[in-house]
């Protein structure tokens, strides 16, 4: 699987591939919405490349920019460096994989539950 993004920057456009190492999604009922029908999606992928991007403009859907959160290790103050990156990572996969209220489909390219049997809802 690769993601394609158009990026625009100074008035030219590029098109940048990169490919999805691992994907974890769900579609979840918006609860908090006055409209009963609203959706929304959680989608955590890793990529076998960084992408040298600065804005979420090149991900813009329907005019809704995604929050687009480096990853982060709770227990420290900075985004994840070094061998903290994975663990990081899988608690980005585990909080998108976890059962929710409001949760309708769940889905992962890989097995993500071996990864997440050492957290539990409390270490998240």
């Amino acid at each position: 699987m690769h993601l394609a993004v158009v990026h625009h920057s100074a008035g030219t456009e590029t098109l940048c591939r990169a490919q999805v190492v691992r994907s974890t999604s769900t579609l979840e009922r918006s609860l908090h919405s006055p409209d009963e029908d609203r959706v929304h999606l959680h989608w955590k992928v890793d990529l076998a490349e960084a992408l040298d991007v600065r804005s979420t403009a090149a991900f813009t859907f329907h005019g809704v920019r995604p929050d687009g959160r480096s990853t982060w290790e709770p227990r420290g103050s900075a985004a994840a460096r070094g061998a903290t990156t994975e663990l990081a990572s899988n608690r980005g996969h585990f909080y998108v994989w976890a059962p929710k209220v409001g949760s309708l489909k769940r889905d992962a390219t890989w097995k993500p539950w071996p990864a997440y049997a050492k957290y539990s809802i409390n270490n998240i």
